[in-house]
Order: C-alpha cells, then sequence, then structure tokens
C-alpha cells in the first residue's frame, strides 16, 4: 500500500481558495520518514504534503526541502530511519475550501512579500485535508487575474479611443490617432457635432496603467452625458469639479478644448495646461499663443478657465499633440523633438490627413528604431477647407 495517498478533487464555485491548490498529497502523522522520503522522490511536483491523524484531520505540513535537509547532514538517513513524519511536521495557517480568495490575500499580504516558498493548508468539513497551496500559487494566480483584467481594460479603452477616426465635412477634415505605449494608456479624445459646432478635444491623463484606463473611461462617461448646449466651459467646469472630487489631486488631466463654428472658421481655445496646439498656415509654422495660466484638471476644486478665440483661413492645418511623441527617445537617448514632428508634417501637408497620419507614425517609429515607445502618443490634424479672412487673436 501506498505511504503518500492523493486526495480526490473538490468541486467549487467561484473564486474558491481550492482553485489555487497545487499539492494533494498527504501521509499519516506515524509513517516512517525514510520511507515517506523515498515516495516523495517519485513525486518532484510536490514540495510539500499534508500530515494527517488517526482520525484524518489535518495538523501540518511536512517539506521535501526539510526532509533532504536533514539527509545532506551527518547520520541523517539513520535519524530519519527511527523517526515518524510527526518529527519533521510543521504547523501552518489553513483555510476553509470555500474561503474566497481575495479573503485570503488580505490574511497573507504581507507573506506575498517573501521570496522563500511559505505553504498553507486548505480543509474541508472544518478539518479534514483538501491540499495545499504556497504563496507562490497566489502570486501566479493574482498575475493572471491582472493579465485579464488589463486584457479586459484594453478592449474597454479601445472601444472608447480608437486607434484612428476621421471626420469629413464640407467645411473641413479633421482626424485623430491614438498609439498606446502598452495595452492600455492615459490618452484621450472626443469629438461630437453640435447644431453647427464641432466640439471636440485632446488629453493627456496623468499616469499609465489600470488607473489611467479607468480615467478614461470615467472621461468618456462624462462626456456621452454632457448636455453641450450648456457650452464647452461648462463640461471644463464639470470633469474638473469631478476629478478633484473623486481622485483628490492623484489624478490630473492636460488638454486642450475646442468649440468650432466650422461654417466661419471661428474657434474657442481652452487649453487646460497642455500648450500642444500649432498652425500650419501658408507654408508657415507657427505655434498659437494660448492662456498659459489655465490649470491642468483636478487639481483645484474651483479654477478660472479662460479661452483664446481664433479664425481659420483656407487650407490651414491645425494640429494638436501629446507630449509622448515629441519626447520619444532613441537608441542614444535623444529626444525627436518638437521641430522634427512638426517638420514631418510640413513636409506631406499637401496630402491626405490619413497620409499625413501614417507617414508621421512610420517617422516616429524609424527614429525610434528599436528602442521601446516610452509613452502614449496622440494627435490630431484638422484641415479647414471653407473661407475665412480670421486672423489670430491673441488674449
Amino acid at each position: 500500500m501506498a505511504i503518500l495517498k492523493l486526495q480526490r478533487r473538490f468541486s467549487v464555485r467561484g473564486e474558491s481558495v481550492y482553485k489555487i491548490v497545487s499539492s494533494r498529497y498527504f501521509v499519516n502523522k506515524d509513517a516512517n520518514l525514510i520511507e515517506v522520503s523515498n515516495e516523495i522522490v517519485k513525486h518532484r511536483e510536490s514540495d510539500c504534503i499534508g500530515v494527517i491523524d488517526d482520525n484524518e484531520n489535518a495538523i501540518g505540513i511536512l517539506s521535501r526541502k526539510k526532509i533532504f535537509d536533514l539527509l545532506g547532514k551527518s547520520y541523517g538517513k539513520e535519524i530519519l530511519s527511527f523517526r515518524n513524519v510527526e518529527f519533521l511536521t510543521e504547523e501552518c495557517m489553513t483555510f476553509q475550501i470555500e474561503e474566497n480568495i481575495l479573503n485570503v490575500v488580505d490574511r497573507i499580504k504581507e507573506r506575498l512579500e517573501i521570496n522563500e516558498p511559505t505553504y498553507f493548508l486548505v480543509k474541508y468539513d472544518k478539518d479534514k485535508f483538501a491540499g495545499i497551496f504556497s504563496n507562490i500559487d497566489l502570486m501566479i494566480y493574482l498575475s493572471k487575474i491582472l493579465q485579464k483584467d488589463i486584457l479586459l481594460a484594453s478592449n474597454l479603452q479601445r472601444s472608447i479611443i480608437k486607434e484612428e477616426e476621421v471626420v469629413e465635412e464640407n467645411f473641413f477634415s479633421l482626424i485623430f490617432c491614438s498609439n498606446m505605449m502598452k495595452e492600455i494608456g492615459g490618452d484621450f479624445y472626443f469629438f461630437k457635432k453640435h447644431e453647427d459646432r464641432y466640439i471636440f478635444s485632446l488629453c493627456d491623463v496623468s499616469g499609465k496603467g489600470i488607473s489611467a484606463s479607468l480615467l478614461t473611461a470615467f472621461l468618456r462617461g462624462v462626456v456621452v452625458a454632457y448636455n453641450f448646449s450648456l457650452g464647452l466651459e461648462g463640461l471644463i467646469s464639470l470633469i474638473n469639479t469631478e476629478l478633484h472630487s473623486v481622485f483628490e489631486l492623484q489624478k490630473f488631466v492636460t488638454g486642450i478644448f475646442i468649440d468650432f463654428h466650422f461654417r466661419e472658421g471661428n474657434m474657442e481655445i481652452y487649453d487646460m495646461g497642455h500648450s500642444l496646439i500649432y498652425l500650419l498656415r501658408n507654408n508657415k509654422l507657427m505655434r498659437l499663443k494660448t492662456n498659459r495660466n489655465n490649470l491642468p484638471l483636478g487639481l483645484s476644486s474651483v479654477m478660472k478657465i479662460v479661452p483664446n478665440s481664433f479664425g481659420l483661413e483656407k487650407d490651414d492645418l491645425l494640429i494638436l499633440l501629446t507630449d509622448g511623441i515629441i519626447e520619444q527617445t532613441n537608441f542614444r537617448g535623444e529626444e525627436l523633438g518638437e521641430e522634427a514632428v512638426l517638420r514631418m508634417v510640413k513636409i506631406y501637408q499637401n496630402n491626405s490627413l490619413k497620409e499625413i497620419k501614417n507617414n508621421l507614425i512610420n517617422g516616429v517609429f524609424t527614429f525610434k528604431e528599436k528602442e521601446p515607445q516610452h509613452d502614449d502618443f496622440s494627435f490630431s490634424l484638422l484641415k479647414y477647407h471653407g473661407n475665412s479672412s480670421s486672423s489670430i487673436v491673441s488674449l
């Protein structure tokens, strides 16, 4: 008869701790240690086994390491020959089979930072042996959950922030492009037609990862629910108030918000701590002067918002960037820079917006070569087809 026994598998629902059990082998406390060591050699997958008493109640664990450490010492084999399993049995924390994994995490979170394996018993019917898991098993499980969460967040964000969106109207063409550093990121844009205006924005959320993804989902929700007849300034104030209230200065957003009267070519520009807005007119590039006193959203519960008025002329090309694109480096640590980005736009200015976009992205990736992308980068291009004699008005 085998000294080591294999516990049956249990059927559990939900996120039970039993899902991460990695060893179901157990042995009676009175078994001879040398015989047990010979059995353990046959089961290399089990670094730890359960120990039960004569009533089949789990009383502790027996680790492979402890057995073989003793075998490696002088007279270790002789000692094991005259000892039973109880001699090397260790007590450990125990959990009931139906306990939720997240509750387990809360109870042993300090031990998750330990590099060495730590083992835990899982019981059923209060004291019966069900299996063993380790802190490493738990970390692997949490890693898989994180990967699933990242995938879910990525899919959600891609439904909110598409890699490319194009607006074609008689008076203008508008394109948005967003290229995330990872599966999820913190750049955000939106556009919406309201009566005879287009309202659009390009934003950069502080931070990266899931928290930034949550914030972009939050921004999307605010934009979708907002009544644009109340004006763009009302939307900006609402976003600021909610950001400050919910995230309590832990997150903020920089962005350019534009209220565009496309028939006349006039626009109100709200630069909220962003400033990366440019104009290509008559083959000349300029950085638009916008109010630098507007704070990023989320930094203050109350803020004064000052817009700038601007008028487009026929064939003007308006350029909005996030800083990820100009701060991208190559293998020598050199930044691509503002001038290089704008130069690429200027070279292809007579092409379609989609061709300008594709050439700009290709230029960035050619520049960085094998250097990883360091940040999300997004941009928007607006080509005005109408007629306007308006000029820049600096406030």
